[in-house]
């Protein structure tokens, strides 16, 4: 079974990735950038909405079962 990856925008626009507890998912999530955010309170990972940004976190996720914000899918398509 897949987990599934949540990847969403928040109010400040930042965008928010969560998922169940894995270590390899972990470890992926930890290459996209140097500058990310664990939030231990909501269970997840921050980044700043910048170029590239959402591309990249695709990009690591390939093959996962990812849901993806409506406010973000547009970005997909530029």
């Amino acid at each position: 079974m897949q987990l599934k990856i949540k990847i969403l925008k928040d109010k400040s626009g930042d965008i928010k990735v969560s998922f169940p507890y894995s270590s390899s998912l972990i470890a992926k999530i930890k290459t996209i950038f140097s500058r990310y955010r664990w939030h231990p309170e909501e269970k997840c990972w921050s980044f700043s909405n910048s170029n590239g940004t959402l591309e990249k976190i695709l990009e690591v996720f390939e093959g996962e079962k990812v849901y993806i914000d409506s406010a973000l899918q547009f970005a997909t398509h530029l």
